[in-house]
């Protein structure tokens, strides 16, 4: 057998080889690294492979059912990945020097086998002649009763003569050929609570399902059936939100198809969700300031309540204050409400809206409150508010069935987080009307726990299933079979199944296919964010959190631990001092969105064993982080209880949600809007009635006039250097102002371009709001509600033109379109953005203009490619032919075939790169057409001297883009004599530069972060040099620009090459490379292994451009 390249074989055979050979490494990390091996190689084995697998438990079974691999081999392999997972997931594992010697043996006959390659001699002779180094498993003993048993399925049947049974085969972490009977309950009304067999039909090969309580039968190894008390769990590492399974939980039934409903329908607030959120803030405020005066709606600044309530107090455009004042007479009677039930508990402590994970019933949810027992750690109070009104007292225990589940999935949060914990779980309904009972509570129900993870299951199954196959899914959305359903949202499934049936009823079935290729599209992005994948390197998930080795997350760049409190300041601010132990590389950058948790040595999973602190990242270097918590009844004590804390990144499934609403707003967009973006009918232009005005060249006024021109949209090409925001963007903006009366939106990315973005615009004396849900400038809705009544901010915003957001928090202010008109859209960035990103936003608004360049970096993707790939002809049609690319280049395509030139234009004059850098990249990427602006740009290359006693000097004298090779090495992604070379260029160019030597000077571009770690602690360069020198992916350097641009590609293997790369559908763009290089001004080094890079054409390219331009360097001998 041969599935496996020689080349490939060679390169894990050196791996094995490499981990054994450090001597210092304790083995339990070798056996953790063996994994990462284990996993790389399936990845490759099934990388041509349609079929999703989240993990390589699933990977390696298809592998070996596909090829049908020996028992033995099988149970090698097996083994290994168990043993090695134990030392990742179990506290205090620790694993001997023989563990390591049989993961080296099963991994390095595994590589044999599939890639028909003998093992090397140094391998074997390690290993040689011991028949004990095995990990084949023997029986485990028989036991009637299981606590637990986490399955992957390997086959589902279903007997039509036996409805109530259906049979699960697969294996388990520790055994083989299980076979699993579930059984529904043959009692109607217990269907939801016992419906395993139900569930289990709609069951797949690969999927992960955990049993809880389940009944070992009697006499046999490996038979299981479900009882009245199991507990049945699909894919738990993928957490469903327990507010969102509780509205399912309807007054007339559950139902999961609510839960679909929600994925797709816009939230518009109204009055009774406002009063429920200001009372809500009542209730942070009265727990956080006991005795604090009651919260007036209309004359207090209602911080993060307070667009909502401009938008519901909104009629036609006019603000009506009598609403506020209705929403102020009906709040009021709620605070004595809940100052009554906060005397109860004023010698608790009290935490307000703490978040918990539960992993083994896969859920997440953030509490209304928690009052914790002074006296008594394990009693912790759920309290949950509701401002409506309540039931009767003698209707289901005095509670609504969806109060009653949403607090029952709060008792499994905290069963998981806190086992043994007691406690009751309340909750308060605050409205007067309640019969003198406002806190009521719910007793543990198993027969709940029980319907709530069938309803989970379900909706785990359409999460799933919208990934595999939508249109499977999406005819659930029909009023006809739909089943119990709220009346407040029967519009909205009309709605939404009009938009579908208008879709179908298109004769060429374009839009139908559209919007399901795209909600797939979506919907594998989020199950890749939550729970990982390891088809594409890099992409652990969410999950990570607690299945990944902290060693690992170490490697990854994706933790920052041994953290030490320093303080906790009265704006709920903990400042980190990262001592000794903790790594000061890291990937966590300023503005991220993270989880504080304490670090326990040797576990694992301590991240989900205690309440989790979200916050934000407010500042970060190498001696201390400061971060935002969320929460803010955390003390000081807290925090000193644990010597050490870790930060890493959270999970914001809020962008996913987004895109799905914007599909679907899309679908019920007017028929006019959509043919436009489908590239059905020609964009219309008329003559601009003024004078384009502006600090413009001759090229930029006329696209300025072309794109001002549009009556329904424009698209302007800016590769690098041609000053699309800082001139185009802003003079766009400026001539709109000045002369008409429309209002303005400009959209971006990322954070950092709306920052560049408000800052041209002020200097220009534009004036304009940030619409920003955090922030601190003070033109920032979020600074400004802290400080203005609603009334204010109404007339801000009817005074305001001008406004700026990124995409995402556009989302939160969406209706704002409603009440006010916007005529244009300027979105900046457009080529980083998802058609799902723009396509329900851009027909909100007349007319649009995209702002981007195809050819440098795209939207972050995170699904394997073959997955992006469009097979339709009826797409292709539309020019849809990677679901990874931005509707700007979709857009251009179709206007470049079709002929509408007025449509779209091309920055060709740049103020960036010297000629001799730009030179390369006009021809190879842009036609010839990008040439300099200046005449400096022409100058002769006297920067470094050809006479300097420097020999990196004189190698950067010798040509504008200069290439330096560099010896193939055994580690991949790691080169220590680049890095070496990166050190003393680095140090060259700070000799020449002297006193004037700053961050803008020279920056370093590496694809790897293990390379960024290696540059950083080669002890090549001073502190205080490095300190000024920014070392960071391409990603990172995107819309920077430095005088030196050092590259550092690091790749020692052909594998690494695909990672390298970001190529075009054409293949003729590398655009990484593209960024990479236009990245400099005045000079590029490159550093790599010219044996591995000439594999690439684009590479190959570029070094025969530069050896043709003498800029190919032996550092040795120059």
């Amino acid at each position: 057998m041969s599935i496996l390249s020689t080349d490939s074989a060679h390169y894990y055979f050196g791996k094995l080889t490499s981990i054994h050979n450090v001597s210092e490494q304790p083995a339990k990390g070798k056996l953790i690294e063996l994994r990462g091996v284990l996993d790389s190689l399936f990845k490759e084995l099934t990388s041509k492979e349609q079929q999703f697998f989240q993990n390589t438990f699933s990977r390696s079974n298809f592998i070996f059912d596909k090829y049908d691999v020996a028992p033995d081999l099988r149970e090698e392999v097996h083994g290994l990945r168990i043993r090695a997972n134990d030392m990742v997931h179990n506290a205090g594992s620790n694993a001997s020097e023989d563990d390591v010697l049989a993961g080296m043996r099963a991994l390095a006959l595994a590589v044999s086998h599939f890639g028909n390659t003998p093992e090397p001699t140094e391998l074997t002779t390690v290993y040689g002649g011991r028949p004990n180094l095995t990990f084949r498993r023997t029986k485990k003993r028989n036991h009637t009763h299981v606590q637990e048993l986490q399955l992957t399925i390997l086959k589902v049947e279903h007997d039509p003569s036996t409805p109530y049974r259906t049979t699960l085969f697969g294996d388990a972490e520790n055994e083989e050929n299980i076979l699993v009977n579930l059984y529904d309950s043959k009692d109607e009304k217990d269907l939801m609570r016992n419906w395993f067999a139900t569930v289990g039909k709609q069951l797949w090969k690969y999927l992960h399902v955990a049993f809880y309580n389940i009944q070992l039968n009697e006499g046999t190894e490996n038979v299981y059936s479900t009882t009245p008390q199991t507990i049945m769990v699909v894919e738990p590492d993928y957490l469903i939100e327990a507010s969102k399974l509780a509205e399912c939980f309807d007054r007339n039934g559950l139902n999961p198809n609510i839960y679909l409903l929600g994925k797709f329908k816009q939230s518009e607030g109204n009055d009774r969700m406002m009063l429920g959120n200001v009372v809500n803030s009542i209730l942070d405020k009265l727990a956080l300031s006991p005795g604090a005066k009651q919260m007036d709606v209309r004359h207090d600044p209602m911080n993060e309540q307070a667009f909502g309530l401009l938008c519901v107090t909104q009629q036609m455009g006019v603000h009506k204050p009598e609403l506020l004042d209705k929403m102020h007479h009906d709040a009021a009677p709620q605070v004595a409400v809940i100052q009554g039930v906060l005397e109860q508990y004023k010698k608790h402590i009290l935490l307000i809206e703490p978040t918990y994970f539960s992993t083994k019933y896969g859920l997440h949810g953030r509490l209304d409150m928690m009052a914790q027992d002074p006296e008594d750690s394990s009693r912790k109070n759920i309290v949950e508010l509701k401002s409506g009104k309540a039931p009767g007292i003698h209707y289901n225990g005095g509670l609504w069935g969806n109060n009653k589940a949403q607090v029952q999935c709060y008792n499994m949060l905290l069963e998981s987080t806190f086992p043994g914990r007691s406690g009751d779980s309340a909750i308060l309904y605050s409205n007067s009307s309640n019969e003198g009972m406002p806190l009521r509570n719910h007793s543990e129900s198993v027969q709940l726990k029980q319907e709530l993870m069938t309803v989970r299951n379900y909706v785990v199954l359409y999460d799933f299933m919208l990934a595999k196959n939508p249109e499977k899914v999406l005819p659930k959305l029909n009023p006809a079979t739909f089943g119990p359903l709220p009346d407040f949202d029967r519009e909205a499934l009309a709605n939404l199944r009009q938009g579908l049936e208008n879709a179908a009823s298109n004769n060429s079935l374009y839009e139908l296919k559209y919007f399901r290729e795209f909600i797939g599209f979506i919907a594998r992005e989020q199950r890749t964010a939550k729970i990982g994948s390891d088809e594409v390197e890099g992409v652990a998930g969410f999950a990570a959190l607690w299945r990944a080795a902290r060693n690992d997350k170490r490697n990854n760049f994706s933790i920052l631990d041994y953290l030490e409190f320093s303080q906790l300041t009265e704006s709920s601010e903990v400042h980190l001092s990262r001592g000794m132990l903790s790594d000061k590389m890291s990937n966590l950058r300023e503005g991220d969105i993270t989880i504080l948790y304490p670090l326990i040595e040797d576990d694992e999973q301590a991240a989900i064993k205690t309440q989790i602190l979200k916050c934000n990242i407010k500042k970060i270097t190498d001696r201390e982080v400061i971060v935002a918590l969320r929460s803010k009844t955390m003390d000081t004590g807290y925090f000193k209880k644990y010597p050490y804390w870790a930060l890493e990144r959270d999970l914001m499934e809020k962008g996913f949600d987004d895109m799905t609403k914007s599909m679907a707003s899309f679908l019920q967009a007017p028929k006019v809007k959509k043919d436009l973006l489908f590239g059905k009918t020609t964009p219309a232009f008329s003559p601009v009635s003024y004078a384009i005005t502006g600090d413009l060249s001759e090229e930029q006024r006329t696209l300025v006039g072309q794109a001002l021109s549009a009556r329904d949209y424009f698209l302007l090409q800016g590769p690098p250097g041609t000053g699309k925001t800082s001139r185009m963007l802003r003079n766009m903006v400026h001539n709109l102002y000045s002369n008409t009366e429309e209002n303005i939106m400009v959209m971006s990315f990322t954070n950092s371009a709306v920052e560049e973005i408000c800052r041209h615009l002020s200097a220009a004396g534009l004036p304009h709001l940030r619409l920003s849900r955090s922030g601190s400038a003070p033109n920032c809705f979020h600074q400004l509600a802290m400080h203005k009544t609603v009334g204010e901010l109404h007339e801000l915003v009817q005074q305001t033109r001008i406004f700026v957001c990124t995409q995402a928090s556009f989302g939160g202010f969406n209706q704002l379109t409603k009440f006010k008109k916007f005529n244009t859209v300027i979105v900046d960035e457009a080529s980083q953005l998802l058609e799902p990103h723009l396509v329900g936003i851009l027909p909100l608004f007349e007319r649009f203009i995209l702002i981007g360049d195809e050819k440098q970096l795209p939207a972050v993707v995170t699904q394997a490619d073959k997955y992006t790939k469009v097979q339709s002809p009826e797409l292709a049609e539309i020019q849809l032919t990677s679901l990874k690319n931005s509707l700007f280049s979709r857009l251009l395509v179709i206007c470049q075939k079709n002929g509408w030139n007025d449509a779209y234009g091309m920055l060709t004059k740049q103020g960036r790169m010297h000629n001799d850098i730009c030179d390369f990249v006009s021809q190879e990427y842009y036609q010839g057409k990008l040439q300099p602006i200046r005449e400096d740009q022409f100058a002769h290359h006297t920067t470094f001297s050809p006479q300097s006693e420097n020999r990196y000097e004189r190698a950067m004298a010798k040509a504008r883009i200069i290439f330096v090779p560099a010896p193939r090495e055994a580690v991949a992604k790691v080169s220590a004599v680049e890095a070496k070379l990166v050190g003393g260029f680095i140090k060259a160019v700070h000799k020449v530069y002297g006193p004037d030597f700053c961050p803008d000077c020279v920056g370093v571009v590496t694809p790897y972060r293990s390379q960024i770690a290696t540059i950083k602690r080669g002890g090549h360069v001073e502190g205080k040099i490095m300190e000024q020198v920014e070392i960071d992916t391409v990603e990172r350097f995107q819309g920077s620009e430095r005088d030196v641009i050092i590259i550092s590609l690091a790749v020692n293997h052909g594998k690494q090459m695909q990672f390298l790369e970001s190529l075009t559908d054409d293949g003729l763009v590398d655009r990484k490379l593209n960024v990479a290089l236009t990245r400099a001004k005045k000079q590029v080094v490159i550093v790599g292994c010219e044996s591995v890079l000439r594999a690439s054409p684009s590479y190959s390219k570029l070094l025969d451009y530069i050896i043709d331009h003498n800029g190919y360097v032996n550092i040795e001998s120059v």
